[in-house]
C-alpha cells in the first residue's frame, strides 16, 4: 500500500525579497528601455498632458532615466532599501498623477510602456497600487528590525514589564546583595 507524500512549498524571506526585487526591477528597467527606444512618442505624450504642458523635454529623459537609476539601485544589494523607498516614493507620485488628471476630467495620455498602454485609468492605479504593496513588502524584509513574528506577539500579548534586579552595596563589607 503507498502512501501519498504531501508536497509542501515553503519559501523564506529572501525567496519573498528576490520575487519581489525581481517584480520592481524588472517594471522599472523594461519602462525606461521602452520610453528610451520610443522616445518620440513617449515625448508627444507627454506633451499632451495638461499638466506637464511645457516640460515635455525634461520629462521624457528625466522619468526613465530616473527608473533605471532606481532599478540600479534595486540590482545593487547595498542599497537597496534606498532602491525600494524610491521605487515606493515614484510609484505614489505616478498615481498622484493618475488620480489628479481623472479628477480633471481630462482624457489622460499614457506614457507608460507597451504592455500597459491600453490599461485603464482605475486599472493603472490598481496595478501601480499593487506595486506599492511590493515596495512595502521590499522594505520591510530588507529592514534588519522588521519581524513579522515580533510583530504578531506583541499585538496579541500584553507586553511584559522586565523585573531589573535590584544590587545594594553594603559599605563596610563591599558586598553586593542582588534581590
Amino acid at each position: 500500500m503507498k502512501t501519498k507524500q504531501k508536497r509542501s512549498f515553503t519559501i523564506n524571506r529572501e525567496g519573498v525579497l528576490e520575487i519581489v526585487l525581481v517584480l520592481c526591477g524588472a517594471l522599472f528597467l523594461y519602462s525606461a528601455l521602452d520610453k528610451f527606444s520610443h522616445y518620440q512618442r513617449f515625448r508627444v505624450q507627454v506633451g499632451k498632458s495638461p499638466i506637464l504642458t511645457g516640460m515635455e523635454d525634461f520629462i521624457a529623459w528625466f522619468i526613465p532615466s530616473l527608473e533605471l537609476a532606481i532599478g540600479g539601485l534595486l540590482a545593487w544589494p547595498r542599497a537597496r532599501l534606498i532602491g525600494f523607498y524610491s521605487f515606493f516614493t515614484l510609484m505614489l507620485l505616478f498615481i498622484g498623477y493618475i488620480v489628479l488628471l481623472k479628477r480633471s476630467g481630462t482624457t489622460m495620455p499614457c506614457g507608460c510602456n507597451f504592455l500597459m498602454k491600453s490599461l485603464s485609468p482605475g486599472a493603472h492605479i490598481v496595478l501601480n497600487s499593487v506595486f506599492v504593496g511590493f515596495a512595502i513588502i521590499g522594505i520591510c524584509l530588507i529592514n534588519p528590525n522588521y519581524s513579522p513574528k515580533k510583530r504578531r506577539q506583541s499585538s496579541s500579548q500584553p507586553s511584559k514589564k522586565k523585573v531589573i534586579p535590584s544590587r545594594t552595596v553594603t559599605p563596610s563589607t563591599n558586598e553586593i546583595h542582588i534581590s
